[in-house]
């Protein structure tokens, strides 16, 4: 590493950034420049695990928003990369750096706003990792401070809140699959993203506790789930739990089918002492894929973790088989209000909604099908 350059690199966004917008705040100059330096801090451990230089990733990202000295006109935000890029350029050579290590510098930097430059370039993963920084300091602890304070969210009514969390849930769990330039970005990609989640899952959780009195968190005490051998065991058990909800299995043609085909899965049942509670079975559907075939719990055990505990043991054993995708077919929302708690449920587990299917059963019951990554 050559700390001169980088102190040389330091100095001269510094310079750059003092005082050169009298339209912008002390306060958001000095933002700027703290994340510039959390960029560079990223991407300095990204090149350590990849192998690149890490002074020259050190320079591309911190001189990544050194275009913030100007005062963006219009679609000024969405140039600010390939401007940025155009602010370097001189001052890296400056540094001594052979043409083709700044090419490769600048065009990192110009395509991590919108992927655009206006040069050619390479999509190298040493220049992608310049936008991979960027985004991934989007996702640190300050942000969800800043986030919250941005969206007004303490002044927000009650049912707005949750609205907004549930939300933003949905998104986190859909950025945690975006593709990175490296490995090693995706990695530290899905663990912020990971901590985001868990944040947000508790927020929401809080938030539900706020308003009326909730079941603990898992299972009542007295409930144990246990992985079920024995054709006859459980199709009696599921013939069980099945016929005792006929607001979800309420067609006895279907529900007979259910049962068939539940004594040939891996099957997994909540019991409350020698009472079966409800059960989960998984089929598999590809070489890395299987879905929820049928799953039941019993009216009163609703909201008390039986649920979200059959899917935690059904999960774990997918993956230790080395499945990498989960899916479940349910009736769209809108429709039935049984079917509507039943989607909010399966989101709450993680899954994202992937594709309406409105005739695959028929029109009254439009099949919707959520998916869950599970290979982390």
């Amino acid at each position: 590493m050559d700390h001169e350059l980088e102190k040389r690199t330091e100095a001269f966004l510094k310079q750059k950034l003092d005082g050169s917008r009298p339209d912008a705040s002390p306060e958001a100059m000095t933002y700027r420049l703290e994340h510039s330096y959390r960029v560079a801090d990223i991407g300095r451990q990204i090149a350590r695990r990849e192998g690149f230089d890490e002074t020259e990733m050190t320079i591309a990202c911190l001189l990544h928003d050194v275009s913030y000295c100007e005062r963006f006109g219009e679609n000024g935000w969405q140039e600010h990369g390939r401007r940025a890029a155009q602010i370097a350029r001189p001052f890296l050579g400056t540094l001594g750096l052979p043409e083709d290590r700044i090419s490769e510098i600048c065009f990192g930097i110009a395509i991590h706003v919108d992927d655009k430059a206006d040069f050619p370039g390479e999509r190298t993963p040493f220049a992608l990792t310049v936008g991979d920084a960027d985004n991934i300091d989007r996702f640190d602890v300050y942000r969800i401070h800043e986030t919250l304070c941005r969206e007004g969210f303490l002044e927000k009514e009650y049912d707005e809140k949750l609205a907004y969390v549930e939300k933003r849930l949905v998104r986190l769990r859909e950025l945690k699959r975006m593709p990175m330039g490296t490995r090693s970005a995706e990695e530290i990609w899905r663990e912020r993203l990971s901590f985001y989640i868990a944040f947000y899952e508790k927020l929401a959780a809080q938030l539900r506790c706020s308003r009326e009195l909730l079941p603990p968190d898992g299972p009542e005490p007295s409930v144990r789930i246990e992985q079920v051998a024995g054709k006859d065991r459980k199709e009696q058990i599921a013939r069980d739990i099945l016929s005792a909800l006929p607001d979800w299995f309420g067609i006895p043609q279907s529900t007979a089918a259910y049962v068939s085909e539940s004594g040939g899965l891996p099957f997994w049942a909540a019991f409350d002492g020698d009472r079966a509670a409800g059960f989960l079975t998984l089929k598999q559907t590809g070489p890395k894929a299987a879905e929820i075939a049928v799953m039941g719990v019993l009216s009163e055990y609703h909201r008390r973790g039986v649920g979200t505990a059959l899917w935690e043991a059904a999960k774990a054993w997918a993956k230790a088989q080395g499945f990498l995708y989960l899916q479940v077919k349910t009736v769209a929302e809108g429709h039935y209000p049984e079917y509507d708690r039943t989607n909010a449920f399966y989101r709450a587990l993680g899954f994202a909604a992937l594709e309406c299917f409105p005739t695959l059963w028929d029109a009254a019951n439009p099949c919707q099908i959520y998916v869950q990554y599970i290979g982390d």
